[in-house]
């Protein structure tokens, strides 16, 4: 009970308007163990276990810096802190941005458009190089469908999924 009163008073000291970063925010390797980011007027601090230790300015991210200065911390939802150590104990602080997702209409969309456009340019070439044969144009081309049909298939999945991927990302929710 002492150490943590002499935490919330060395909080105190040092800040009156220090905020703790949501654990979503803050990504940390394991064996660091739980740690936890506080952004303070003065600068930032991450805590592990009873252990304050403030992050030098000179190892912060400068967009963190900025948006601590101008109390937009909240604006970083998109965004969180990955936290790293240095040999000598001092931590480091670097923000990194979330990948948009979800845009189930944009998946489909992608995956369909990816999968017709495949399918298209494979059966059409089928067909022009069957018409090239002139009267074995029918036997060409149901050889040429039996032989390649299983490649232009699977083709045709991995390039909708590709597709479906990046539709998916890009009409995501923001």
């Amino acid at each position: 009970m002492h150490k943590i009163s002499l935490l919330l008073l060395l909080i105190s000291s040092v800040s009156l308007s220090a905020m703790e970063l949501a654990e979503y925010s803050v990504q940390a390797p394991r064996c660091l163990g739980d740690l936890k980011v506080i952004a303070a007027d003065d600068g930032f601090y991450v805590q592990k276990g009873d252990l304050l230790t403030r992050v030098q300015n000179h190892d912060v991210d400068q967009i963190l810096k900025d948006a601590r200065k101008a109390r937009a911390m909240k604006a970083l939802k998109n965004s969180y802190i990955s936290v790293s150590q240095y040999s000598n104990g001092d931590y480091k602080l670097k923000l990194n941005g979330r990948l948009n997702g979800g845009g189930l209409i944009g998946a489909n969309v992608g995956f369909y458009a990816g999968k017709f456009a495949v399918h298209f340019i494979g059966h059409g070439t089928i067909a022009i190089v069957s018409a090239c044969t002139g009267p074995a144009a029918a036997v060409t081309a149901a050889s040429l469908e039996a032989t390649f049909l299983p490649v232009i298939e699977g083709a045709s999945n991995i390039v909708g999924l590709a597709a479906g991927i990046g539709l998916s990302v890009a009409t995501g929710p923001v």
